[in-house]
C-alpha cells in the first residue's frame, strides 16, 4: 500500500491540473466566442 499512495496522489494531482486547465480554456473559449462551453 505503501507504494499505490503516491501513484494515485500523482494522479489526483494529474487530475486537478487537467480541470484547472481544461477550466482556464473553457473561459478564455467563453469569452471569444460567447457561448457556454459544452461540458
Amino acid at each position: 500500500m505503501g507504494k499505490k499512495c503516491p501513484f494515485f496522489f500523482r494522479l489526483l494531482l494529474l487530475a486537478l491540473e487537467k480541470a484547472f486547465q481544461n477550466a482556464l480554456t473553457d473561459q478564455k473559449t467563453d469569452a471569444i466566442h460567447g457561448s457556454p462551453p459544452m461540458n
